[in-house]
């Protein structure tokens, strides 16, 4: 058995959708649910759904999108509700990667903010081999890949297993601090 999430889909920000599309996911089997916040509205009813989840043990990721200008201080706001991290992604790929669109300061600055607050914390967005290290430094509890795992590197294909392999082959196994895996990088 290994640790699984799946995302609810690109869904308006309405709680009863978000609700509904939440429960569904969860019914699945996933360990964890991720929610897009595409359109950067956090309300308190939708602050209520995620509490009223999580409250139903149901594991949530809130993911928060560099290329729409997230507001980091709400990040105390979510971690009240009761959810299990936050991840930092971008919505439009033709937008530019993670890096290309935060500086690794500000990137350190959310994932020491998200921290903070005892919360899990990922970062993701077009995310290349070459990213992985200087990643790694800022010290997030994952890293999310998709179309670097791809032929061809395209999101849309196949997962290519010697991709796969390259990016594995980069990150540490469990237990190694990122000082060490810089070291062996």
């Amino acid at each position: 058995r290994t640790l699984t999430s799946a995302t609810i889909g690109d869904l308006p920000s309405d709680p009863g959708i978000i609700s509904e599309a939440i429960t569904k996911t969860a019914g699945t089997g996933v360990d964890i649910v991720k929610v897009g916040l595409f359109d950067d509205y956090l309300d308190q009813p939708l602050l209520d759904v995620f509490s009223a989840k999580s409250r139903l043990g149901m594991e949530i990721v809130i993911v928060l999108f560099a290329d729409k200008s997230p507001d980091f201080s709400r990040i105390k706001k979510l971690a009240a509700t009761g959810i299990k991290g936050v991840m930092l992604d971008t919505a439009m790929k033709k937008n530019g990667t993670l890096r290309t669109i935060l500086k690794d300061s500000e990137l350190k600055c959310f994932v020491d903010q998200t921290r903070a607050e005892g919360l899990l914390t990922g970062l993701a967005g077009s995310l290349a081999l070459d990213d992985i290290e200087p990643l790694l430094l800022l010290n997030p509890d994952y890293l999310g890949f998709r179309g670097a795992l791809c032929r061809k590197h395209q999101r849309i294909e196949a997962i290519d297993e010697m991709s796969v392999h390259r990016i594995r082959n980069r990150i540490p196994m469990a237990g190694i601090t990122a000082t060490k895996a810089s070291a062996l990088l």
